[in-house]
């Protein structure tokens, strides 16, 4: 079956970055009803990221997830064996692919979308007086429009 496939770590990005676009008319409304359900994808993979948060940090006496201070940093209360735990299984998470089947009743959205992303006149990468901070996510965000371009490309619709 024809699909778009991207991992659950690449959906945030390509959200945010769709929904900074300057569109209107058709674009905007397919962009908008694409944009939807990579935020369904978003709302269900946090809620599993809750779920292994819960599972793996220590609770106080009330059961509330603990934290802890280290070098001037505030983080959840894990021991070393849940952290390395939490971890995988995290990274398992965001590893798994987000698939949108291709059918005639959202052709048009995807459609539209991979014309948006494969033609977009959007310049990539970081631009002199950027800091550190803004360079580093520039190059991650031309990295990972690489990603969607691929994720795209892989979709055939006639």
């Amino acid at each position: 079956m024809n699909s778009f496939k991207i991992k659950n770590k690449f959906i945030v990005g390509l959200g945010s970055w769709l929904n900074e676009l300057p569109l209107s008319g058709k674009e905007s409304r397919e962009r908008t009803r694409f944009v939807s359900l990579l935020v369904d994808r978003l709302t269900e993979v946090e809620k599993f990221r809750t779920d292994l948060l819960e599972k793996h940090v220590k609770k106080d006496e009330k059961g509330e997830k603990k934290k802890v201070m280290i070098e001037e940093q505030e983080i959840w209360d894990m021991t070393p064996e849940n952290q390395v735990s939490y971890g995988k299984e995290l990274t398992d998470l965001m590893d798994e692919e987000f698939v949108i089947d291709v059918l005639e009743g959202n052709k048009e959205k995807v459609k539209v979308v991979k014309n948006i992303v494969l033609n977009t006149s959007y310049v990539f990468g970081p631009k002199e007086g950027d800091s550190i901070e803004e360079k580093n996510a520039k190059i991650r965000q031309m990295n990972d429009y690489n990603i969607w371009c691929e994720s795209f490309d892989a979709v055939t619709i006639e």
